[in-house]
């Protein structure tokens, strides 16, 4: 597995990742009332993430790449935990969750599938990399940028729609972030972009989603997974089945599902209705569900709509125009009756309603993801009837740029402190604040000062007049304030020199995964 987490520095699973059998235990009693169908799922997803996981292996073995890829053990009652992301270059956060599934299997405790969610929209190839100006001979970044192996960048596309460049543009990219990263110093995290560069160049044939599976796994990252993207889990006759229960009637779920966003903001005090997720909306007899549709030939996606009469429920767009068969009897029928050119997947909560619902006994979330899942519990409560599974939220966070961090939370830290420095100097003694020879001065000083401020008590208890010691207090307290400024002015050059673009930069945690841990 990869060593990107030996010392990360912020970690989190909760609960601990020990407890995990106990959850799973819990979660297949609660999911009991779904036993009969979760049992068919489980099987039926089992082959169709095999089958894909064996498509990378093939895809890459074409050229010349070796893609180790394990069998799902889910025979015998396997535990079988799940996460899932959109499938980018996500940051050590989103790769943590990866890497503790990934031990969950390694260590014989059962099985683990990760789910590409290929069905949103972006750059699945996207790098957010610090950039240096050289001329400045600096080690601080002047920004963030971002560079990209894709031939389009257009934000309107699901990322399983996006395509690669050729090999020699992703090879010249890839040298541009590889420079950047030099330039700062950063030369182990520039060998790892130089190989993930090459693998990429010499994928480029491939869908740009494939390519970012393949690579993900030649790191080391979920090497002990299968992975599905969810554009193929819902092909799945058991994923129609699932959200036929689940929906059951459309205007009822659509009447239930706004009336649980309302009590989760109620209860949250959220005042911004499009969080976690925006109110389904209704036109006329046109009622929004929770679904995107996927139009195949202009890969472009929209939501979905559906009119229930007498006739029986479709599913359409927002003009009225159905998707395939009109007038069925279930909405298990209507995702099975979709033509070739149109697919049809869920959105918000219901994509972690099917995993956690359905497939998986326990699904691993981040902590975004963590915290809107609780709408999920209460839809699945509401409309199945069950106690909702319990989850798992994991994260880490690595810094890449970490000298330089310290170095700015420091003279923040200073100017912070800077009022009560001028104040309080023996309390900042030995912190890194001042020089030794600065401590020095400002020791006599505070020594000085002790001794007027005994020398004042003793006249003023004797009536005599002080004000000559007065003066003389005023005089230290003001070359010690003097002595602090200009000691800490030229300490702080630095923090007024680095604009906003450079602390961003520094304090990132969002740089992809990949450039922290090794190869494999």
């Amino acid at each position: 597995m990869n060593d990107l987490f030996v010392n990360p520095d912020v970690y989190l699973s909760d609960p601990p990742f020990d407890e995990w059998l106990k959850l799973i235990a819990d979660n297949r009693q609660r999911l009991s009332p779904l036993e009969s169908l979760r049992v068919a799922a489980r099987d039926e997803m089992n082959v169709a993430a095999q089958r894909y996981s064996l498509r990378l292996q093939a895809a890459a073995a074409e050229v010349g790449i070796d893609l180790p890829v394990l069998e799902v053990a889910h025979e015998g009652g396997d535990a079988l935990v799940m996460t899932g992301h959109q499938p980018i270059l996500f940051h050590c956060g989103i790769a943590h969750k990866y890497h503790l599934t990934d031990q969950f299997v390694a260590l014989g405790s059962g099985a683990g599938i990760a789910v590409a969610i290929d069905t949103d929209e972006g750059d699945p190839t996207e790098w957010l990399i610090p950039c240096f100006d050289r001329t400045l001979a600096s080690t601080w970044p002047t920004k963030a940028g971002r560079f990209s192996f894709a031939q389009s960048t257009d934000e309107g596309l699901p990322y399983g729609s996006v395509r690669l460049k050729s090999d020699t543009e992703i090879r010249a990219t890839g040298q541009q972030i590889v420079d950047q990263l030099q330039a700062g110093g950063l030369g182990d995290a520039a060998k790892r972009a130089e190989q993930a560069t090459d693998w990429f160049a010499r994928l480029h044939h491939l869908p740009a989603v494939e390519a970012v599976l393949i690579v993900r796994r030649l790191f080391g990252l979920g090497t002990y997974v299968c992975d599905i993207p969810l554009s193929q889990l819902m092909t799945l006759r058991c994923s129609h089945q699932f959200f036929e229960k689940l929906i059951g009637d459309p205007i009822q779920f659509w009447s239930e599902y706004n009336r649980l966003l309302e009590q989760y903001r109620a209860r949250h005090g959220i005042e911004n209705r499009v969080n976690p997720f925006p109110n389904l909306a209704q036109h006329a007899d046109l009622y929004e569900l929770p679904f995107w549709s996927i139009d195949v030939s202009t890969r472009r996606r929209s939501a979905v709509w559906c009119t229930v009469d007498d006739e029986g429920i479709s599913l359409c767009d927002e003009s009225g125009t159905p998707y395939g068969r009109q007038h069925n009897s279930n909405i298990a029928d209507c995702l099975a009756g979709l033509p070739t050119d149109q697919m049809i997947v869920p959105r918000h909560a219901l994509i972690t309603a099917l995993m956690r619902g359905l497939y998986c006994d326990l699904f691993v979330h981040g902590t975004g993801g963590g915290k809107y899942d609780q709408f999920t519990d209460e839809l699945l409560q509401s409309r199945l009837s069950i106690e909702p599974p319990h989850l798992a939220v994991a994260t880490a966070s690595r810094y890449l740029l970490g000298s330089q961090r310290n170095e700015l939370l420091r003279l923040e830290e200073l100017a912070k402190n800077l009022r009560d420095m001028t104040y309080r100097p023996t309390q900042y003694f030995n912190t890194g604040a001042f020089t030794a020879e600065t401590e020095q001065q400002l020791q006599a000083l505070s020594a000085a000062r002790a001794d007027a401020v005994e020398q004042l008590k003793q006249l003023k208890s004797r009536g005599e007049s002080a004000r000559d010691v007065d003066h003389q207090i005023r005089d230290i307290s003001n070359r010690s304030r003097e002595l602090v400024e200009r000691a800490l002015e030229a300490a702080l050059q630095p923090l007024k020199q680095l604009g906003p673009d450079t602390r961003q930069a520094v304090l990132s945690r969002e740089y992809p995964w990949l450039l922290f841990g090794g190869a494999n």
